[in-house]
C-alpha cells in the first residue's frame, strides 16, 4: 500500500507534465491501469515467496528435507530464509553449510531458534570454542535448554570421553521434543553411552538417522561415532 501511494502521485505528475490536456481523461485511466498491473505483479511475487516458505515447511515436517531445502532456497533473502535453510541442512548432516546459514540468522529476531541449532552444529563439528560462545548467547536468550542444546552438551561430553556425563543428558525430556534425524542421533548417542557405561547393547535406527542421505556428512566430522553405528546392531 505504501508503494502504491508513493507511485500514484509520481505517475500523476508525469501525466500532467507530458500529456496534452485533452487527453488527461484517458491518461487518468492509464494511470489506474498501470497501478493495477503493478499491484498484481507485487501480489504475485509475494505469493510466490510465501508459497515457497509454506511448501518448504510442509515438506520439512513431512520428513522430506531434500525437497524442503530446495523450496527454502527459493525464498527471498532474509533471516528466516537462512534459518529454514540451516535447519534443513542440519537434518541432512550438511554441517558446514548449516553453520554458515544459521550464523547468518543468529543476529536476527530469529536468534533463539538459530542459536539452539547452531550449538549442535558446532558440537558435531568438534569446534568447542565456538560451541561455548554460542551456548552462552543461547542461554542469554533462554534457549540453552532446548532439545538441540541438550543434545549438543551430550555430544561435547562424549567427544571428550565423558559418556557418564552424556547419558543422563540424553535421557532428559527435552530430547523427546526433537524429531527427525536429530532425534535419531540422540537415540543413537544414548545407545553408545549404554554400551560404554554398562556394556548394554541396543539396536540403532540407522534408517532414521541417515534418512535421505548416507553417513558421509557425520563421517566427515565425527568418524568415531560412525564406527559405533557401523558395529551396532540395527533395527
Amino acid at each position: 500500500a505504501a508503494i502504491l501511494l508513493t507511485l500514484g502521485p509520481g505517475v500523476d505528475w508525469l501525466i500532467h507534465q507530458f500529456v496534452p490536456a485533452q487527453f488527461t481523461g484517458v491518461a487518468s485511466w492509464l494511470q489506474i491501469l498501470l497501478l493495477l498491473i503493478f499491484f498484481f505483479w507485487l501480489l504475485r511475487r509475494l505469493l510466490r515467496i510465501h508459497g515457497a516458505t509454506h511448501r518448504g515447511n510442509l515438506l520439512f515436517y513431512s520428513g522430506r528435507y531434500v525437497d524442503a531445502l530446495k523450496a527454502y532456497e527459493k525464498q527471498a533473502n532474509s533471516p528466516i530464509k537462512h534459518l529454514n535453510i540451516g535447519s534443513a541442512q542440519l537434518e541432512l548432516w550438511q554441517i558446514e553449510n548449516a553453520i554458515e546459514s544459521l550464523t547468518k540468522s543468529a543476529k536476527s529476531e530469529f536468534a533463539s531458534l538459530a542459536l539452539t541449532r547452531l550449538v549442535l552444529a558446532h558440537a558435531l563439528a568438534g569446534d568447542v570454542p565456538r560451541y561455548s560462545t554460542y551456548v552462552e548467547k543461547a542461554e542469554q536468550l533462554d534457549a540453552g535448554s532446548t532439545g538441540w542444546a541438550v543434545a549438543a552438551k551430550a555430544v561435547v561430553a562424549m567427544r571428550q570421553g565423558h559418556f557418564s556425563v552424556a547419558q543422563p543428558l540424553l535421557m532428559r525430556p527435552e530430547i523427546k521434543a526433537v524429531g527427525g534425524p536429530t532425534r535419531a542421533l540422540a537415540d543413537a548417542l544414548l545407545c553408545w553411552c549404554l554400551e560404554q557405561n554398562h556394556s548394554e547393547i541396543r539396536k540403532v535406527d540407522s534408517v532414521a538417522l541417515f534418512h535421505e542421505v548416507g553417513p558421509e556428512g557425520l563421517q566427515k566430522v565425527w568418524p568415531e561415532f560412525i564406527e559405533f553405528v557401523n558395529r551396532a546392531p540395527k533395527l
